[in-house]
């Protein structure tokens, strides 16, 4: 199939509703139309107009086989209908120190409301942590309160404080103050290097294994709501995949627990 009639058979699938489409392929099907039809049959037949008639015409002078009209048919709707489910669960996620954009949503707010919607279980993963995301724990702390979740935090250094900031408390200290003794502890890890020369620079946020953020605001306040950042959130298999990567990273101990 060339690609002349490929474009075709889509401007016909994007311009026709299901309906008329289905007639088509039943037609063609029972051979009720035929190469040789003018554009007056092929508008009496099916009840298309003349722009529809016209490119129906087209595709059939061009195709050798009605057949592969009607299997095209199906699979450019398929795409279709899968195209529309990625763009409906994938939206695009950014913090802006200056403005404010109708087809992106912000960080935080983002952020605490993937938080707030958890059920089973969180996970955290990202390169440092400051005092700056205190909504984001308080965030943690009540969505604990009501479900038994499985809380997991992944930093680079979760037990120690940042390189150029010695005297302030490792990510696991400040965690450790926000969280009450009567619910249950997150699981931390860190990054067990292989080498000085690597970090652990990855940021996401898997919610129940279906909603993931990849973005590039580490957890801290002036990432969340000063810098310009940009991130991807996905409704999905993604995020299945996701939660299955941290795993075999923890299973083979590229991830260390350093509360357990």
């Amino acid at each position: 199939m060339n690609e002349i009639l490929i474009d075709d058979i889509k401007n016909l699938v994007n311009k026709l509703p299901d309906e008329k489409l289905l007639k088509i392929q039943e037609n063609l099907y029972k051979k009720n139309i035929k190469k040789k039809f003018d554009s007056y049959q092929i508008k009496k037949i099916l009840k298309l107009n003349s722009d529809e008639t016209k490119i129906l015409l087209k595709i059939l002078k061009n195709t050798t086989s009605v057949e592969t009209i009607i299997i095209a048919i199906d699979l450019i709707q398929e795409i279709n209908k899968k195209q529309s489910e990625i763009r409906k669960n994938t939206s695009l996620i950014w913090t802006s120190p200056s403005i404010f954009h109708e087809n992106a949503g912000n960080t935080k707010s983002t952020i605490l409301r993937l938080i707030s919607s958890a059920k089973k279980s969180i996970t955290i993963v990202g390169y440092v942590m400051d005092y700056g995301v205190k909504d984001v724990l308080t965030s943690l702390v009540t969505v604990a309160e009501k479900h038994p979740l499985k809380i997991k935090i992944i930093l680079d250094r979760a037990d120690k404080p940042p390189e150029r900031k010695k005297k302030m408390r490792s990510p696991q200290q400040i965690i450790e103050r926000a969280w009450p003794s009567t619910l249950r502890k997150p699981e931390i890890y860190k990054y067990a290097k292989r080498s000085d020369e690597t970090v652990l620079h990855a940021k996401m946020l898997v919610i129940d294994s279906q909603k993931v953020l990849v973005t590039s605001a580490n957890l801290t306040g002036r990432a969340i709501h000063g810098n310009l950042e940009i991130g991807i959130l996905h409704k999905g298999h993604v995020a299945k995949k996701a939660e299955n990567l941290i795993h075999d990273l923890i299973a083979n101990r590229t991830l260390v627990q350093t509360n357990g």
